[in-house]
């Protein structure tokens, strides 16, 4: 019998989903990159430039960071243009 992979979840909520969909709209784009040892990177894409992280993640945990990393840019972005930067 084939074995049944563990279907991974994050904790997603509607803040995520706006934040992900404003990031999107301004050609920001966060996704994972696999690794060789199995583990991954997040990577930031702004304008056809990329940045990774340098931490290496789990597959169980990367969903939820790329689902936090997309707030956490939008409510940076938010706050800098509050302040008028």
């Amino acid at each position: 019998m084939p074995k049944v992979k563990k279907r991974l979840s994050a904790n997603v909520f509607e803040r995520h989903y706006k934040a992900q969909q404003w990031c999107l709209k301004n050609n920001i784009r966060v996704y994972a990159h696999a690794l060789p040892n199995g583990k991954f990177w997040l990577v930031y894409e702004n304008d056809g430039i990329k940045k990774s992280s340098k931490t290496e993640y789990t597959r169980e945990e990367i969903p939820q960071k790329q689902w936090d990393f997309y707030l956490y840019i939008y409510e940076k972005r938010r706050n800098l243009a509050k302040e008028g930067h």
